[in-house]
Order: structure tokens, then C-alpha cells, then sequence
């Protein structure tokens, strides 16, 4: 290996990356061996650095070839919310929305527009005040009397949701903790519910919210009672669906 250089053949397979950016479609499968160069470039994704890897794990080491940067198209296409999708038949590499799950989408699966305050903290399980255990949650750090916290995030729906539900709770640290706490949703700028009182004693409460037409969707957190205490407070959502 020279100056950082590597030797790499490139099958028809390499359709599945950048490669995809070539213009001119081939009649037939073609070998051609070029001169590629891997000189630790890194992928960051919204200030966030990513591998890519392989379905089977293996790391993919993107690498430049005549002035481009080349890696794998799937990791790009999920960075904006794209299914890449090779029909062999055609030789077209295809991006194109996901396919919703007929069960919905989850909230915690998507990615938000913009954000404020203190962001929420996912968690695949959380116990509630009641001692029960709820999956696919967003923790809300209320902070305490001295340090109040609040935060929302806002995602893009452009109109292809009707309603969104979930469960709302005090996490199991929090059932002595006199603050009380709200949940809210914003529809396109509009306040479109606000959640009962979560505080001590308050059991679990589900929601059910029409959004039919919202384009962009608001959903945060804040205090409305403050104890006086020192003590950590927060609470959860739980299984956020929009369908």
C-alpha cells in the first residue's frame, strides 16, 4: 500500500453505493478496476458521527476516488428519511419513503425537525410510579426547584397522520416528589391537548389526539407546580403512536 492507496475491484454490486450517481446505465454486468483512496473519512450526520457497516456488521471504510467521497447509499438515505431499494430487474437504484406499519409509526423512531430546552431521553424501558413497566419510552427531566426544565421537539408529518396516542406516567423515582407536571401537543402552531396533571398519587393516563391535516407537529414537556424541593423529578411517555 502507497501513500494510502488501496487496489479495489469493483463488481456490479457496487450499485448499492454512491456509485449511484453514474449517469449512463450499462447493458451488462461489467468489472473495472480502479484507484481508490482510504484516508480515515469520517460520516457525520446532524453533528453526529456514524459508522457504516455491512447487514452482517462489518465495517465500511468510505474512501474518495477522482474528487468524490464515496459510502453507502443506505446510511444517507436513512439520514433523510429514505428507503434505498434495488430492483435488479432494472438495474434502478430506488429511494423512496418507508412503507408505514400498519400499527403506526413511533414517535421515538422519528427523526424531529427542530428541538428546544431540554431534549428528551429514550429509554427501551422505564418503571412507573405504580411499579409497572412500559416499553419504547421518552424520559422528561423536570429538574427541580432550583433548576426548572422544559422542552419540545417538532416533526414534520405534512399531512399523512390522522392521530397520535400513548400513555403518560410519573417514573417510580419520582412517586414522592411533590411537583406536577404537564404534557402537551401543538398541531401546525394550534395547542391541541394538554395532559392531566401528572404528579404523586396520579395513575397512568392514555391519550388519543386528532392531528388529521397537521404538517408540522409540536410535543413537550414543562412543570406548572413547583415543592420547593431539591429532589430530581420525571416523567414518561410511553408507546407514542401516530397513525
Amino acid at each position: 500500500m502507497k501513500n494510502g492507496k488501496k487496489h479495489f475491484i469493483l463488481g456490479f454490486a457496487t450499485c448499492l453505493l454512491l456509485f449511484a450517481l453514474i449517469t449512463s446505465v450499462l447493458a451488462a454486468p461489467i468489472t473495472k478496476t480502479i484507484e481508490a483512496i482510504y484516508n480515515g473519512i469520517k460520516i457525520s450526520i446532524d453533528g453526529k458521527e456514524v459508522i457504516p457497516k455491512d447487514p452482517k456488521g462489518n465495517v465500511i471504510e468510505p474512501f474518495s476516488y477522482n474528487g468524490l467521497i464515496y459510502a453507502p447509499i443506505e446510511l444517507i438515505a436513512e439520514s433523510l428519511g429514505k428507503e434505498a431499494i434495488w430492483d435488479e430487474k432494472t438495474s434502478t437504484l430506488q429511494l423512496k419513503v418507508p412503507a408505514k406499519n400498519s400499527e403506526g409509526t413511533k414517535l421515538t423512531g422519528l427523526d424531529y425537525f427542530t428541538k428546544a430546552g431540554t431534549d428528551f431521553k429514550f429509554k427501551e424501558q422505564q418503571q412507573a410510579n405504580t411499579g409497572d413497566f412500559y416499553s419504547d419510552c421518552f424520559v422528561y427531566d423536570l429538574g427541580n426547584s432550583v433548576v426548572q426544565r422544559s422542552g419540545t421537539r417538532d416533526y414534520l408529518l405534512n399531512g399523512e397522520y390522522k392521530k397520535i396516542s400513548g400513555t403518560i406516567f410519573l417514573t417510580y423515582e419520582s412517586r414522592a416528589v411533590g411537583t406536577v407536571a404537564n404534557f402537551s401537543i401543538w398541531g401546525d402552531g394550534k395547542l391541541i391537548y394538554t395532559s392531566e396533571d401528572v404528579k404523586a398519587g396520579s395513575m397512568p393516563q392514555t391519550f388519543e389526539v386528532d392531528i388529521s391535516g397537521v404538517k408540522i407537529l409540536k410535543v413537550g414537556y414543562g412543570k406548572s407546580t413547583f415543592d420547593g424541593s431539591y429532589t430530581q423529578s420525571w416523567f414518561a411517555t410511553s408507546n407514542v403512536i401516530l397513525q
